[in-house]
């Protein structure tokens, strides 16, 4: 088949050009974005529930709620924390799990739950978490005078966010900072109390005039007509006119016993940009949408707005577009630039300058076509599929030198060239082969993985293997037709190689024979590398990811007292103002949120903070100070400081603690008692690492005790007073007048002094119509009592967490002495748990990938002992990866050993090559001639093969950003076994096949 090809080259290099040119179209037409698509397993239920206490709420909505959802198929966790009128419910699938069916599951069993919920209730928020989620912009409203927040709102609300959702690409844009407008009433309660009326009056003539009367037609001759009503009571002059009826039936004008007019809503949150009150807006791309095509537009539109609203400032921020092109060009110039490195090198080896050529030439052509085999596989260009690229693009290479070496060591035997393409190319097809089944013998058993480094590196296998078939079809193809076409005009062809590998060769000959005369020796030394590896796999130590380099940090904070949300956003004003010189600019979203997209619970004394530097020194160096800040400033805050979110995290970084160790009471499904909690906190301060978890936080609440006798010897009915206090200590919400699309709520305010005096102001009419003040009925007293309800699967639960810990079995007896001493139980959860999970699943691949490429060996070799010299010399290899791991301050992670199974794929090229030339030689050579010339005529392509992965590789270590970070461990790992491997082939191997089979096998 070759030798009819080589005949025929001209329509050979036009079927190659022909695909080449299907696979440049092919690469056009492939999606770009961050990530692999994945869905993300989680989803959060956020339920509300107004003034009700944690409790109430638990016990009312959470805990029926945990219970429906644990039928769910493919859940693996269920969590709920509960506070104040507020709480959520995250739901956590196992990897794998579709998540559009479990969203469907969901919102049934959400549905069949309803009637069992309290009456009024809103139905709870399911949230369905994808890598969209993550907005790919935030676009920052900020008018240049403060008080013109609420027309700032409404252009927002309707013009920027309509004009932005027409954009092609746009998913949702979401909002966070709208202040509306209100109609204020706050009544005049001397003048109520002097014409004995009540609110009570306000709010039912104001309801009344809201009412509508519904679609009502009328005939006139011919003719229908639709009837509306005339009044219009939007505004407050024509609400200040209406009648109020006194209990004499005469009648009081609302604006002669109240003050009506226009005002903004009190906000329950705050967006703040810089020092300065705004609006946020953040936009969400369409899951199909290119990122690349979607971006420009919005920038487009941002551009617009500044021209159409000069009275407002816009900026745009957290630009995950640019996170996106940094990361995929910088994987990028890692690739082209371990190309340049790994093309150049050819020349170090080479003495003629048309070996190096016909390797450029295959080095393109190949990547190329491997583009097409990755749009027909459906995997889109990611950091993840780049990077298996990177990987493979010194295994594609290696294939290359090693025909090429065989042709050339034919030709200089003396065949013809026709022959020597032929008969070359067909020697090493079988060791090449078998080198490629096993490198897929590792990467291929990746994608079988589950959880998340089965997700993570579906497409990096899929590319590795990819650019492997294709290496060895263009191999196998082109490299004897180059060949043929560089050198049909000359006689022979140099074998000897360039002056720097003749040099190599020389040293390498002589270092080889003083080896050989001490080679037990030098097996014993080189053999004590085996355990070092495993030594060091025990020593380096265990984390779940690598460090990723930020320029952002993210503050969480709860300030742990009860202050509103003016005081809160009072403080972080002061905060930003003293990091502003140090800040590139500063978000933060104080109290409530208004987003769609909000699974978490917040609370007015709550506020996320979003801080951006010029470096990633400046940032360490200020998040020290802001941690010393908070700790001597409000030591009783609560706050957590880490890096920005990202698309990767979203899908597969949990936000679980390192350990957590979970106290229940044993027979009472109730938070532990007050008492009990206060001691298992003070034993914590034996324990440095460990700090309580939200359950075990305490608020002060104001708790209002009714006298129901008294309601009943004066017949006053429990709804009237409970109305009452509703008008008293909220912003009563009388009614929202509709109209072309707008909502304007008419709100009657709370009064604003001490709770004590406003019970003393307030009255309630009793079924005689006589007016009682509500102190007789209600005292106030002040309790303590836990600002937040934990529970999973198992009930409630109150945590400790450990961020750092050296032995395992330590902590957990800690913990199990403590609820042992408390009379609790307690569970052991945590990140730890899942991290050495992933990790013995990466073992159980290892063990099988080494079972496959030890089945593999023994065909190509027809031998049971030949595969284990190519066996043995893995560990030893492992121990380069580990060293230089080690040296770089690096750490076992996922990527890491990602990058041991790499490892493990590429160290047995250079055995298989110097076995099978060995077993060549013996059928005319004695053992130790055979050993001696397999390993010269194998140095060049061993030599090579480490030079070009090494420097296909290198760049990733020294490029930045997200995948460059997640790659790095990857490199290094391989860096360092393919040194030691490069070793192993020229002198372990050898010396280990002269001492296990000294006879033909």
């Amino acid at each position: 088949m070759l030798r009819f090809l080589l005949h025929r080259p001209i329509a050979v290099f036009m079927s190659l050009f022909a695909l080449l040119a299907l696979s440049v179209l092919a690469f056009l037409r492939l999606p770009v974005s961050l990530l692999p698509d994945t869905d993300v397993p989680y989803i959060t239920l956020s339920v509300k529930l107004p003034n009700s206490p944690p409790e109430l709420l638990e016990q009312n909505v959470l805990r029926p709620m945990r219970e429906r959802m644990l039928a769910l198929n493919g859940l693996k966790s269920v969590e709920s924390m509960t506070q104040s009128e507020t709480g959520s419910l995250r739901l956590r699938f196992e990897y794998g799990t579709d998540m559009q069916l479990a969203y469907i599951d969901v919102n049934e069993q959400v549905d069949r739950l309803i009637p069992l919920l309290p009456a009024g209730m809103e139905r709870p928020l399911v949230i369905k978490s994808s890598a969209s989620d993550i907005p790919v912009m935030r676009i920052q409203v900020v008018p240049r005078d403060e008080g013109e927040m609420v027309s700032t709102s409404d252009v927002t609300l309707f013009t920027l966010k309509r004009r932005l959702e027409q954009s092609e690409g746009v998913g949702l844009v979401d909002l966070n900072g709208l202040q509306k407008q209100i109609i204020r009433v706050e009544p005049d309660q001397a003048l109520l109390a002097s014409l004995d009326l009540s609110e009570g009056d306000i709010e039912r003539a104001i309801q009344q005039a809201n009412l509508s009367i519904g679609t009502l037609t009328v005939r006139e001759g011919n003719y229908r007509y639709y009837l509306k009503l005339a009044t219009h009571t939007g505004n407050p002059e024509v609400l200040g006119n209406l009648p109020v009826i006194r209990p004499d039936k005469s009648v009081v004008p609302l604006k002669k016993i109240a003050w009506l007019e226009y005002a903004t809503e009190t906000p329950s949150g705050y967006h703040l940009f810089n020092q300065h009150t705004g609006i946020v807006i953040n936009v969400h791309k369409q899951a199909e949408a290119k990122m690349p095509e979607v971006m420009p537009r919005l920038y487009e539109a941002v551009e617009q707005f500044k021209k159409d609203f000069p009275q407002l400032q816009f900026s745009v921020t957290q630009d995950q577009s640019a996170f996106l092109d940094v990361s995929i060009q910088n994987l990028s110039q890692a690739l082209l630039w371990g190309g340049v490195f790994a093309f150049a090198v050819l020349f170090m080896f080479m003495s003629s300058w048309r070996e190096p050529l016909m390797m450029g030439i295959v080095l393109p052509f190949s990547l190329i076509l491997s583009f097409s085999v990755l749009y027909l596989l459906n995997i889109p260009l990611t950091i993840i599929s780049l990077s298996g690229l990177a990987l493979g693009l010194g295994m594609l290479v290696d294939n290359s030198i090693v025909v090429v070496d065989s042709i050339s060591l034919k030709r200089s035997e003396g065949l013809s060239l026709s022959d020597a393409c032929v008969y070359g190319t067909t020697e090493v097809m079988v060791p090449l082969i078998s080198s490629a089944l096993t490198n897929l013998a590792v990467f291929l058993p990746l994608i079988f993985m589950s959880g998340i480094t089965g997700a993570l590196f579906y497409d990096q296998a899929l590319s590795v293997a990819a650019i492997l078939f294709v290496s060895l079809a263009c191999t196998f193809i082109l490299i004897p037709l180059l060949f043929r076409l560089f050198y049909r005009s000359s006689a022979t062809v140099e074998q000897q190689g360039s002056r720097f590998f003749l040099f190599l060769k020389t040293c390498y000959h002589q270092s080889f024979q003083r080896v050989w005369l001490h080679r037990k020796g030098a097996l014993i030394g080189m053999s004590l590398l085996i355990p070092l590896s495993f030594f060091l796999f025990f020593y380096l130590p265990k984390t779940g990811f690598p460090e990723i380099e930020r320029y952002e940090t993210v503050i969480q904070l709860d300030w742990n007292e009860p202050i509103d949300v003016q005081d809160n956003r009072a403080r972080i004003v002061q905060l930003v103002r003293q990091l502003q010189p140090q800040l590139v600019h500063a978000e933060a979203d104080v109290g409530y949120r208004q987003f769609i997209l909000n699974p978490e619970v917040y609370s007015a004394r709550q506020a996320v903070i979003y801080l951006r530097y010029p470096s990633a020194e400046r940032r360490q160096d200020t998040d020290e100070w802001i941690t010393k800040f908070f700790r001597t400033q409000y030591p009783s805050c609560r706050f957590v400081l880490s890096g920005a979110p990202n698309a990767f995290e979203q899908i597969f970084i949990s936000n679980q603690p390192a350990f957590e160790a979970r106290f229940r009471q044993v027979q009472s499904n109730a938070p532990l008692p007050d008492s009990l909690a206060t001691r298992i906190v003070e034993n914590l301060e034996n324990f440095q690492a460990a700090k309580p978890g939200q359950g075990f936080d305490f608020e002060t609440a104001a708790l209002l005790q009714i006298d129901f006798n008294r309601l009943g010897q004066l017949s006053v009915p429990y709804s009237n007073l409970l109305r009452a206090l509703e008008i008293a200590f909220g912003n009563y919400r009388i009614t929202d007048i509709k109209e072309l699309g707008r909502v304007l709520p008419v709100i009657m305010m709370s009064h604003s002094s001490h709770p004590g005096q406003v019970l003393q102001k307030i009255f309630v009419h009793s079924t005689d119509g006589i007016r009682y003040p509500v102190k007789e009925f209600v005292t106030i007293r002040y309790s303590r009592q836990y600002q937040s309800i934990t529970a999973d699967a198992s009930g409630i639960y109150q945590s400790v967490t450990v961020s750092e810990f050296e032995n395992l079995s330590t902590v957990q007896n800690y913990f199990s002495t403590l609820a042992a001493q408390f009379g609790l139980v307690v569970d052991f959860t945590g990140q730890w748990f899942e991290n050495r999970d992933n990790l013995n699943q990466l073992s159980l691949i290892l063990m099988v990938s080494l079972a496959l490429m030890y089945f593999i060996l023994t065909a190509e070799f027809e031998s049971f002992r030949q595969p284990l010299l190519v066996l043995a010399s893995l560990p030893i290899g492992f121990a380069g990866s580990l060293l230089l791991l080690w040296a770089s301050g690096g750490t076992l992670n996922i990527m890491s050993g990602i990058g041991l199974v790499v490892v493990l794929g590429i160290l047995d090229n250079d055995a298989i090559l110097k076995i099978d030339r060995i077993n060549r030689l013996r059928q005319h050579l004695p053992l130790p001639q055979a050993i001696e010339q397999a390993g010269l005529d194998r140095l060049k392509p061993i030599v090579m093969n480490t030079c070009t992965n090494v420097l296909a590789i290198t760049p990733i270590v020294f490029s930045s950003g997200l995948g460059a970070d997640l790659q790095r461990p990857v490199a290094i790992t391989t860096i360092g076994g393919l040194i030691v491997a490069t070793f192993t082939a020229l002198y372990f191997v050898p010396l280990l096949y002269a001492s296990l089979m000294p006879q033909k096998d």
